[in-house]
């Protein structure tokens, strides 16, 4: 095992947060800030909301960068009456850990994100409330085993379901007409209360956030209440708009691009022959602005081509304010005809040239990571099991929900106003009226006897489990099965029946 300087003061990782549960805490990763600061690369988990017994976070939170790592075993050793030896070896595995550490407590199973326990090279203080973490864990009611959380750790707002673009691969619903906006004096009033509930994240998606008339408004109401909104665009802005976004605070942003060429990118995006023009300029002003760029670029049957993506990807690393360049393949969407995709093998093939392509770049302008496709599950049983043993989990509705431009709320982005996933409405709920309402802990508390006889979940003896952990993916059961069969299993579970629609993978 590692040895360690006691000189040295540890912090718990800024990137990771204990937080409050009602009758339980929780690891999760920090607000926006905290967490692009001391996220780099893999170097944390992300995407976390992690059970732990609050008499460990009482634990953890002597680490708060006051002391060095001798004093603050030692203060540890006073107030739990432990011996310093031992609590040594037991702080240990989770200090600069390389990998996520696993470890059981009164018939509990817990585990530790990895990096958990860092330097404090920034001279941060933090602030645990651990008293409260000492009370919680006399708790009577104390819950260490439901996966839903008692209050949402984050929000999307779609600000709306409108566009400059109608790009062929696209998954929003474009086609549902809103009548009734929500309010923004109303949402303003949703937003104080994420910061009253201490929600990690409001993000913001659409649609376009810049054809939200409200759109500044709404930035500025977000940072004043401690959330830092991360923006994706496709709208060629000008300088106007750049100057009063960095006059926000705002650092970073993201912008799609899928190729160079012009009647390519019409194609692609039902556009103008001025837009691709328009985007450049964009791309430059940002760079005169020194605001950082992430590209987003979509792979499409259009421009799965070697050669587009050398020119792309050599046009935007020229821009040193440009970080990363995010290739995507276009994946089937539920209100597309889906003919844009290309196919498993030919994204493949690319993503192989790609990847060699890369290291030929200078070092620091390898900024390149190509996301892997949904594949089709396994044929091999076995496989098959531990793939969907090991499949991620569905954060709808378990710790976070999506609010729709009118105000209403539902489990998942992709499912928008499907009837069956709307679990409230914030212009008449406040967040936890919404959030422990019947409607919303019935969708996930699901009862077998609801599911149809024609389902394999309605005899599945893993049924509970599967679903109340885990759970499903909610837009590929509707993708596989219809909108009407809401209650089939996922696609990939063992048990599952043939899908209805075989485009749902590429």
């Amino acid at each position: 095992m590692k040895d360690f300087n006691p000189k040295i003061t540890y912090i718990v990782n800024p990137a990771y947060d204990l937080k409050e549960d009602i009758n339980r805490v929780i690891i999760t990763n920090s607000n926006a800030i905290e967490f692009n600061l001391y996220q780099t690369n893999d170097s944390v988990q992300t995407g976390m909301s992690w059970l732990i017994h609050p008499i460990y976070a009482y634990f953890f939170s002597f680490f708060d960068g006051k002391y060095n790592l001798q004093d603050t075993v030692k203060n540890i050793s006073i107030t739990l009456d432990m011996d310093e030896t031992e609590l040594f070896n037991m702080i240990k595995p989770y200090i600069e850990n390389s990998d996520t550490v696993n470890f059981h407590y009164k018939n509990f199973y817990f585990v530790i994100p990895k990096n958990f326990l860092i330097p404090n090279q920034n001279n941060k203080n933090r602030n645990f409330d651990r008293k409260l973490f000492l009370k919680m864990s006399n708790f009577d009611d104390l819950d260490l085993q439901s996966w839903r959380l008692n209050k949402p750790n984050e929000f999307l707002f779609v600000v709306t379901n409108k566009c400059v673009t109608d790009c062929n691969y696209c998954y929003a619903n474009k086609d549902h007409i809103v009548k009734n906006r929500l309010p923004f004096d109303r949402l303003k009033e949703i937003i104080e209360e994420a910061k009253m509930l201490k929600m990690r994240a409001i993000d913001i998606s659409g649609g376009e956030l810049f054809l939200y008339k409200d759109w500044y408004d709404l930035l500025k109401t977000l940072i004043n209440n401690g959330f830092y909104p991360y923006i994706s665009t496709k709208v060629p802005i000008n300088k106007q708009t750049i100057d009063k976004i960095k006059d926000l605070g705002i650092k970073d942003i993201q912008i799609s691009l899928d190729v160079l060429e012009n009647d390519k990118i019409q194609k692609i995006l039902n556009v103008n022959q001025t837009y691709l023009d328009k985007m450049k300029k964009t791309i430059a002003l940002l760079y005169e602005a020194k605001i950082t760029v992430k590209v987003k670029s979509v792979i499409s049957n259009v421009n799965c081509n070697y050669n587009d993506y050398v020119s792309l990807i050599n046009y935007l690393i020229q821009y040193e304010n440009i970080s990363n360049i995010a290739i995507a393949p276009g994946e089937p969407s539920l209100y597309k005809t889906n003919d844009f995709c290309t196919s498993y093998n030919e994204f493949v093939d690319l993503k192989k040239q790609l990847q060699e392509f890369k290291f030929t770049l200078p070092k620091d302008r390898q900024i390149i990571s190509i996301q892997d496709v949904s594949t089709k599950p396994s044929a091999n049983k076995e496989l098959r099991e531990k793939e969907f043993e090991n499949r991620s989990l569905c954060s709808g509705n378990t710790t976070n929900f999506v609010l729709l431009p009118d105000g209403k709320v539902t489990i998942c982005e992709q499912l928008y106003w499907h009837p069956k996933f709307i679990i409230g409405d914030l212009n008449k709920q406040s967040i936890m009226d919404m959030w422990t309402s019947s409607k919303a802990k019935d969708l996930f508390h699901l009862s077998q006897r609801k599911i149809p006889q024609e389902s394999p979940c309605r005899a599945c003896k893993s049924f509970k489990n599967c679903r109340e952990k885990l759970g499903v993916c909610w837009k590929m059961v509707v993708f596989g099965y219809g909108h009407k069969n809401i209650y089939y299993p996922d696609p990939r579970c063992p048990q599952a029946s043939p899908v209805f629609n075989e485009k749902m993978f590429l």
